[in-house]
């Protein structure tokens, strides 16, 4: 509820929102999903997390005005 509250009041803002979502975290990726966000791009080892690199989703959602 609380990511649907920052898209709704977010127009006001801004016009798109991007975030990013480590490839692994399907539950993540679901959610953000489900809330309109689309997959735009993919950064592979964008971070390092104890000796493992982790790849990334980009995501985006266009605000509606």
């Amino acid at each position: 509820r609380l990511i649907e509250h920052l898209i709704a009041s977010a127009h006001e803002y801004v016009e798109q929102i991007y975030i990013e979502v480590a490839a692994d975290n399907h539950v993540a990726h679901k959610l953000y999903t489900s809330l309109g966000f689309t997959q735009y791009g993919y950064e592979k080892n964008a971070a390092k997390l104890d000796g493992e690199y982790i790849d990334d989703i980009l995501m985006v959602r266009f605000v509606d005005w």
